[in-house]
């Protein structure tokens, strides 16, 4: 059982950092919104973790008079599974939660998202908790997004839909094929996010009856994957299903420098890719058109997108809170007050950047592909929140009514948002007015 609070250290504008020299607090408005902004953003958490005990209790009292329709009840692939290999950072068995729905014929994948491990030391410590261990995994939770609700009022597309929800455990968005374990302090990690999402595709295949209508879906880590694989699952699961589409959230991370001009995500996604022999498993034809010492580029979302053959409706912030905080670099700690004017056109600029990347892709305006591109600072909203599912809205429609044209539509609808609003320089530097509101600053 996870508790997530908001942050309490959010800055508030006439305070002055610790490190802010004197007489300075008042040039600093713009960052603060920004940090007030990110404090609630679903980027950073901070996790309390019930012990065994509280989970035994929650599980024993969680199971009277519930509705099987609200709950999901976890599978773990404990036997082909770990004979292939298919294991967390720790070695434990991989797997997913699932719950049926009452369309035999539709089913929802969605893949968790939590970041990435960018060496082996920090791969160490987070096969240590529930993103490198399914030791700590529920055997079953309650639906906790709006996108999984059984409420036809809340969810009208996917409510009675089969539905599996994918736990993530190895660190680098199901892409690494390690075949030896890695000692790292005298203890042994593996890497193996490959493997388990075969071995999860072909255990919902075989055992749980997939057939049909399928959407791959995810949210950060989880959209990444959908973009890096949506078309080697749809591969995989071709022989049982009618139609295959890809809806990823929050999963398009802009490889690019950050505020300071460092090429701080590029340099760690170069070594995830290398570290857990990423190659592999990625797009054949974007590692042929790489082949000369850039076949990394294809881990990226940006080159990843422009192979995905799979119809797909990409969900995402052009003001993502979590590239703000960690690809941009932009924080309290890290802007000095002197640069804090150039914050807003900074994120403008990289806001157009990865518009124009989304939009100039070259499959970009192939039958069924679409898109709900916004501008709230925040990650993950359109799945897991109330407000970004069914009140942000982009002229006058929401996500939730967004997804629900491309999907009824087939793969011939192609659903897009115009143009997203820029940020203002002064306040109230949001320009989207339904988007979710900020800390009073």
């Amino acid at each position: 059982l996870i508790f997530i609070r908001c942050g309490a250290e959010t800055p508030v504008a006439g305070k002055r950092a610790k490190s802010e020299p004197r007489g300075m607090a008042s040039s600093r408005p713009i960052l603060a919104f920004l940090i007030a902004v990110l404090a609630c953003s679903a980027w950073s958490p901070r996790v309390e973790a019930i012990g065994p005990v509280g989970d035994a209790v929650r599980n024993v009292l969680g199971r009277f008079g519930r509705d099987k329709s609200d709950w999901f009840d976890l599978v773990l692939l404990e036997n082909d599974g770990l004979k292939e290999g298919a294991v967390c950072l720790d070695g434990s068995p991989s797997g997913y939660w699932f719950r049926k729905g009452n369309q035999e014929n539709k089913w929802l994948i969605f893949i968790e998202g939590g970041g990435w491990c960018y060496d082996e030391r920090e791969c160490l410590s987070r096969s240590r908790t529930f993103l490198g261990s399914s030791d700590a995994w529920p055997r079953d939770r309650p639906v906790d997004r709006p996108l999984f609700s059984a409420d036809p009022k809340v969810n009208p597309t996917f409510y009675d839909w089969n539905i599996v929800n994918v736990g993530y455990c190895d660190g680098a968005s199901f892409s690494g094929n390690v075949t030896d374990p890695v000692v790292v302090d005298g203890k042994k990690i593996y890497f193996r996010g490959a493997r388990i999402l075969d071995q999860v595709m072909r255990h919902v295949k075989e055992k749980q009856g997939l057939s049909g209508d399928v959407i791959l879906s995810g949210c950060s880590a989880g959209g990444l994957t959908t973009i890096l694989h949506a078309d080697k699952v749809a591969a995989q699961l071709s022989d049982v299903t009618t139609s295959f589409r890809a809806m990823p959230f929050s999963g398009f991370f802009p490889i690019t420098p950050n505020f300071q001009g460092d090429p701080w995500f590029r340099v760690r996604a170069d070594n995830v890719y290398k570290m857990q022999r990423v190659e592999p498993s990625l797009n054949e034809a974007c590692l042929a058109d790489n082949a000369d010492n850039a076949e990394q580029r294809c881990f990226e979302a940006e080159h990843a997108y422009r192979y995905i053959k799979t119809p797909i409706f990409l969900i995402n912030s052009l003001y993502d809170a979590w590239t703000v905080q960690n690809i941009y670099n932009i924080t309290s700690d890290t802007v000095p007050a002197k640069d804090v004017p150039k914050v807003v056109p900074f994120l403008n600029e990289r806001s157009r950047l990865v518009f124009n990347l989304i939009r100039g892709a070259p499959n970009y305006n192939n039958v069924g592909n679409g898109d709900f591109l916004h501008s709230c600072m925040t990650h993950c909203g359109g799945c897991c929140t109330d407000e970004g599912w069914d009140k942000v809205s982009v002229k006058g429609e929401t996500v939730r009514d967004a997804i629900g044209r491309w999907v009824e539509g087939g793969n011939g609808n192609n659903v897009r948002t115009d143009d997203a609003c820029v940020y203002t320089n002064g306040p109230p530097y949001q320009c989207n007015p339904t988007c979710p509101p900020f800390p009073p600053i």
